[in-house]
């Protein structure tokens, strides 16, 4: 399928291919969350004092793979969820592919790292806002907004036979990239490069200090995401404050009673069922949405209110329902890949493009459950620790209850799609909130008994 191709070519690629197996594969060597907790805004939490290595400037970009493409004899960015941008031969010209296609043609390496969009003060590389960045990534508006796309290369892997392969340790591989590739460190470089970097001697709690100022000029005063922790032996690790959440969306609550559904063909005329019904080719489109993505008779509303004489795709009788409203239901992950719900009411505007990604799989229990797909990062007020919330397992398209574990629910606001994460315990995992809980428990036990 081919999307905006006004300034360079971009395709999406159907799952199976090499390509995307390897890409969809890095999810899973992502470096965790520091085990050490996580930092507040303005300080960086206790770090190991048994194990040196780097830390890394973490970018609010997207996580991308380039790639040498022998059928277009070029390289191309991979996204790991499949869509591909490339120059094309008229001068439409990817500023990061076409860096990689002038120095190393033919290339036989695999280069990871993350596509972002840069903000020029005073000749210093600023960091976009995340939401902003990815629109600038996939739909550039201007020239302007093209050369602002960079890419910092953190990794690389082979070509072989059967796949890829990560040869030596993560610092011959860095060494390789700054030496043998000739990739500047830092932001404030070139087109490409690799992230600023701080080389940490003996221990990193030995580093405590130098971290903190690394950490009040980048995450402080230039608005990057955070820092990875490189460790001498092996271990990768994140550092970064959380005032945001990554859940995913399980459900949306049903409300009221004056859906219209066909009582002969069970068609459900809302916003969510008649998105599904289109991308299946059931439907037009265009019959039932605006370019925008209203829906067309539904003021506002997820479901169509003008009155139906019969269903429009059976002729069938029409009776009336409770309908799917927009506030989501999310939840995060056990270690064992089940589904904690901690939120009701994650609230999406009905022309936000996180609907289309949506898929309904059934309606019950006052909710319509869809499929596991669409990470959102969501921020959060009024954090309750310590309530039960019930664990769902997921298998053949239904949600199964196991039970409750005491856990946290919250008031979620500010659904920003995700489209960097995935479905799995690691970016997912229950524990983001372990430090906020930590601290409430450890206030709330100081002032137990205090009059």
């Amino acid at each position: 399928m081919r999307l905006n191709q006004r300034f360079f070519g971009q395709m999406h690629f159907e799952k199976g291919t090499p390509e995307r197996l390897f890409c969809e594969g890095l999810r899973a060597l992502k470096p965790s969350m520091s085990q050490y907790g996580f930092a507040l805004r303005d300080v960086v939490p206790p770090l190991p004092g048994e194990v040196g290595g780097v830390l890394q400037v973490k970018y609010n970009g997207m996580l991308t793979v380039i790639l040498w493409d022998e059928e277009r004899r070029g390289f191309v960015a991979w996204s790991p969820r499949g869509r591909c941008y490339f120059s094309l031969g008229d001068g439409r010209s990817h500023p990061v592919t076409e860096y990689f296609n002038e120095r190393h043609p033919g290339c036989g390496l695999a280069f990871i790292g993350e596509t972002y969009v840069e903000r020029r003060i005073g000749g210093r590389g600023y960091m976009t806002e995340f939401n902003r960045s990815m629109s600038v990534i996939k739909n550039p508006r201007g020239r302007g907004d093209v050369a602002r796309i960079k890419f910092a290369v953190f990794d690389y892997a082979e070509a072989t036979d059967d796949g890829y392969r990560r040869p030596g340790s993560y610092f011959d591989r860095l060494r390789e990239l700054r030496e043998g590739y000739g990739f500047a460190v830092g932001c404030d470089g070139g087109r490409v490069h690799l992230p600023d970097s701080l080389t940490v001697e003996g221990s990193f709690a030995a580093y405590q200090c130098e971290t903190q100022r690394f950490w009040d000029e980048y995450m402080g005063e230039r608005g990057f995401e955070g820092l990875v922790m490189h460790t001498e032996d092996g271990e990768a690790y994140k550092l970064k404050y959380r005032d945001t959440l990554d859940a995913v969306i399980i459900a949306f609550r049903m409300s009221g009673d004056r859906r219209q559904v066909c009582e002969r063909c069970g068609a459900r005329f809302d916003a969510f069922w008649l998105r599904s019904l289109a991308k299946r080719g059931e439907v037009r489109r265009g019959d039932w949405f605006d370019e925008e993505g209203r829906l067309v008779g539904g003021g506002g509303s997820s479901f169509v209110q003008e009155p139906l004489p019969e269903c429009p795709l059976c002729g069938g009788g029409i009776v009336l329902t409770a309908w799917p409203v927009f506030g989501a239901k999310i939840a995060l992950m056990t270690p064992g890949g089940d589904f904690v719900d901690i939120a009701d009411g994650a609230q999406l505007s009905y022309i936000s493009p996180i609907l289309d990604l949506v898929e309904p799989l059934y309606e019950e229990g006052g909710y319509l459950w869809v499929r596991p797909e669409v990470v959102i990062e969501v921020s959060y007020q009024d954090l309750y620790v310590d309530r039960p919330r019930p664990v769902y397992g997921f298998k053949d398209g239904r949600y199964v209850e196991r039970g409750t574990l005491n856990a946290v629910s919250l008031r979620p606001y500010g659904p920003r799609l995700r489209v960097d994460k995935g479905v799995n315990p690691s970016d997912l995992r229950l524990e983001q909130l372990s430090y906020y809980v930590e601290r409430l428990r450890r206030i709330r036990e100081a002032w137990r008994g205090v009059s």
